[in-house]
């Protein structure tokens, strides 16, 4: 027994004993008027003594008074000894009844104390239940076997944007749509709940403000202040549904980017047919001829399809590809892509550009920052519905930068939406209309070149995109580009690159020849007259079997492998390998459609096409003077 319980039961038997003494004295005083009724108070005073004690001060006043009534109603002036018959048995009830009335009075109390104890342990289940369903993160309600709700938790009152008192006494058929209510539907799920079939399925609800959103819903049976109700826990959702449909918006993009890569490596073997045949044609035209005009034409426009061809391969690229920075001109990469914006903003949309030729060079990767223009340009049209200006300007932004700002006169947009822009397929347009990717893609080439991005809007005040990339210096004169042959220059250079050419041919001495593996005809054949006007001796394969066969007929005929990466029956990369570990030391240049780089050592020399027959010749020479070859 702790202490504090036995100081507890010490002070009732103390003041048990004090009260039947009480008793004692007040009833021997009150004997001449009780006569033999004297008992009937004494069982009173040990009943009450009893009821507020228990069983132990109960028997204890018990004792106390039979002596008591002992010394008071026999004679107290001759002894305690009790003579009479008739008083001993009196006494004998009193002990009795006594010792009775206790028993009864502690299982009385005991009775109490149980009902005490049920009662706290009611009301802390209670309030354990009402914790959890209050504080759950789960949206729960409860559904009594009308289909009205009688309780619901903040989560719930949350999602449906009511409070506890609005939603209390609604159906669930005021919380759904009107086109997707059904309400012998409902009241059957609550039914089949109520009899212990737990229900879940999907369902539409509807908030305060109008939204109407998914909801997974789980029905299950419980009980409510002794009613049989049914719980039902909702779940949101509008955030899985947002998911599933980035995830199918990813394999869309997934799958047409596999469909633009494709297109662009058949187109790639297509153009390099046409360049190459239109220098070869070049070659043969005088610069006075009337063709020559036409020719260049021509030959423009394979470049400009080519431009094309790698935004194909950008867009459908699998993986980030790294950048490759260099000193690049603003001014001619908006150049070279400003016919195809003007042709596709159209006939209600102006772009202006404003480039400032002080603060013109970055270090990018140009086919990468042809991109960010484009996407930029595109955003800014598509906020444009009724037409306006695009205005592209560059300046300085700080002492080692340039800034590129796109500007529209659009209908802009609020902080909340800014906010978001550079978020993965988040878009304010409508569906179909967008993919959400462009901004998104912009942001990460940005970050890829070291530099930032940031937008300045407003609703019905337009936008203003700032593209901070690092300044480079200007490019060595020795470094700039060739321009594009015309005119008579172009036999001069021709007759340079086959002296060059046929150069590298004669150092390949002894016969040696060039191992040729290319599926696509038109390519194989161009490839073929190229290098056999400037001296090398040629051997075509148009798939891995045929190049094996060609090799083992004689592997020491050989001086370089040249081999497109995409064969039908086997990898150009692997097919190259093969061969070259039977005879090492044979140089090895692969070729592919799909553009990029290569992803290898350095081993192998790799030209992407489409490739005019001075880039095929230059690659060849490199390729046979490596220190491999």
């Amino acid at each position: 027994m702790a202490p504090h319980e036995a100081e507890s039961t010490a002070i009732r038997l103390l003041t048990a004993a004090v009260a039947a003494a009480v008793a004692t004295v007040i009833t021997a005083a009150l004997h001449p008027f009780l006569a033999q009724n004297i008992f009937l108070v004494y069982g009173l005073a040990i009943l009450g003594v009893a009821l507020w004690g228990g069983l132990v001060p109960g028997l204890a006043a018990t004792l106390v008074s039979t002596a008591g009534l002992a010394f008071a109603v026999l004679d107290p002036h001759r002894s305690l000894v009790v003579d009479a018959t008739g008083d001993r048995v009196r006494l004998v009830v009193l002990v009795f009844f006594g010792v009775l009335i206790s028993a009864l009075a502690e299982m009385l109390r005991s009775a109490r104390r149980r009902a005490a104890e049920r009662e706290r342990s009611l009301r802390e289940s209670e309030a354990s239940y009402r914790s959890l369903f209050t504080q759950t993160a789960e949206a729960l309600c409860l559904i009594d076997g009308d289909g009205i709700f009688v309780e619901a938790n903040p989560e719930a009152c949350r999602m449906f944007g009511l409070t506890r008192d609005q939603l209390v006494g609604l159906t669930p058929a005021v919380l759904t749509p009107e086109e997707r209510a059904d309400p012998g539907e409902t009241a059957r799920q609550v039914a089949a709940a109520l009899a212990g079939e737990h229900q879940r399925f999907s369902w539409w609800g509807r908030r305060a403000s109008g939204e109407i959103f998914p909801l997974e819903v789980a029905l299950a049976p419980t009980r409510y202040f002794g009613e049989e109700v049914v719980i039902a826990a909702l779940r949101d959702l509008t955030e899985q549904r947002r998911l599933e449909e980035q995830l199918r918006q990813a394999q869309k993009m997934e799958a047409v980017g596999r469909l633009a890569s494709g297109v662009a490596h058949d187109f790639n073997n297509i153009l390099t047919t046409i360049r190459g045949r239109a220098d070869l044609l070049a070659e043969r035209i005088s610069p006075h001829d009337p063709l020559r005009e036409d020719m260049d034409e021509l030959r423009r426009a394979a470049e400009l399809a080519g431009t094309v061809t790698r935004q194909l391969l950008t867009f459908g690229r699998r993986r980030p590809a790294a950048p490759a920075p260099a000193s690049v001109s603003l001014r001619a990469v908006v150049g070279g892509i400003e016919g195809m914006l003007r042709r596709t903003l159209g006939e209600r949309i102006t772009l202006v550009t404003v480039l400032s030729p002080d603060h013109d060079r970055v270090r990018a990767d140009a086919g990468q920052l042809e991109q960010v223009v484009m996407n930029l340009v595109l955003n800014a049209r598509d906020a444009m519905p009724d037409g306006g200006t695009i205005t592209l300007a560059s300046g300085p932004a700080g002492a080692s930068a340039v800034r590129l700002s796109v500007r529209d006169t659009g209908i802009g947009m609020d902080d909340a939406t800014v906010e978001r822009v550079f978020e993965p397929f988040f878009t304010t347009k409508a569906p179909g209309q967008g993919t959400g990717l462009g901004l998104s893609t912009v942001y990460g080439i940005v970050r890829q070149h070291d530099g930032s991005i940031s937008i300045r809007s407003a609703p019905r005040r337009g936008t203003t995109v700032d593209v901070v990339l690092p300044s480079a210096s200007p490019r060595p004169t020795g470094d700039t580009a060739p321009a594009a042959p015309s005119g008579a220059a172009l036999p001069e250079r021709a007759r340079e690159a086959a002296s060059s050419a046929r150069g590298a041919g004669a150092g390949i001495g002894g016969g040696g020849a060039v191992l040729l593996i290319e599926d696509e005809a038109p390519v194989r054949s161009l490839v073929r007259k190229v290098l056999v006007r400037h001296g090398y001796e040629v051997v075509e394969a148009r798939n891995g079997k045929a190049a094996r066969e060609a090799w083992r007929r004689d592997p020491g005929r050989f001086r370089l492998v040249l081999a497109d990466i995409g064969l039908p029956d086997v990898d150009g990369r692997m097919l190259a390998d093969e061969l070259a570990a039977e005879r090492a030391g044979v140089p090895v240049l692969l070729t592919s459609g799909y553009g990029g780089e290569l992803d290898d050592d350095g081993a192998r020399g790799f030209l992407p096409k489409p490739f005019t027959p001075a880039q095929l010749l230059s690659a060849v020479r490199g390729a046979l003077v490596s220190p491999a070859a």
